[in-house]
């Protein structure tokens, strides 16, 4: 268990998971055919469920480590292991994609979204990754400080990712290095709602 001076991030990170994984749901559920039909674009599922992903991580671990007498080493270990596998996944069905249709990209257009892509996997699965390395730091001893400092950093970064690829699932259009590394920058699909 974490110590006592942690119990306001992890109730605040918990409460704020619930309202982010239910505003996504408002946000999916507003046209969800643009997401979860067979006709939807792969890059639009992949960052769905990215966002999905990381809110759950974040509120699932931040609700674990409210309950008293136990070790969060292995909540960590196994959410992190759900969001390596699914990530590793989302990469897999990124790339089936991109080989089965790149005769209809233009050489360069095809790179670019094989590099947002990579952005979107390798990114997130590194920060899965960290986040398994501090479950073994915390299975080894639930009240190491420094892992619980590191997890704290961990559910921020989680959080802000599950944020921002919802925001992206938005439609929001964004500029500068964010805005060209956006895996729905170039997919022409209209934001959420739209026609």
């Amino acid at each position: 268990m974490p110590p006592s001076t942690f119990t306001s991030f992890f109730l605040a990170t918990s409460s704020g998971g619930a309202a982010l994984i239910g505003l996504l749901f408002v946000a999916t559920s507003i046209s969800p055919e643009r997401v979860f039909s067979p006709k939807a674009s792969p890059e639009l599922a992949a960052v769905a469920a990215s966002a999905f992903t990381a809110l759950i991580n974040a509120f699932f671990i931040s609700t674990a480590a409210l309950l008293p007498v136990s070790n969060i080493g292995y909540t960590v270990l196994a959410l992190g292991l759900v969001g390596s596998v699914n990530t590793i996944s989302l990469g897999i069905r990124l790339a089936r994609n991109r080989w089965q249709n790149r005769s209809h990209f233009e050489k360069g257009r095809l790179w670019l979204r094989i590099v947002r892509d990579l952005v979107l996997v390798v990114g997130t699965l590194i920060v899965y990754l960290f986040q398994l390395n501090i479950s073994i730091q915390l299975i080894g001893s639930s009240g190491d400080l420094s892992a619980i400092y590191a997890l704290a950093t961990t559910i921020l970064v989680v959080d802000g990712i599950g944020l921002l690829r919802a925001w992206e699932l938005l439609g929001a259009r964004r500029s500068g290095l964010l805005g060209w590394l956006n895996p729905l920058e170039d997919t022409g699909d209209p934001p959420a709602g739209g026609p």
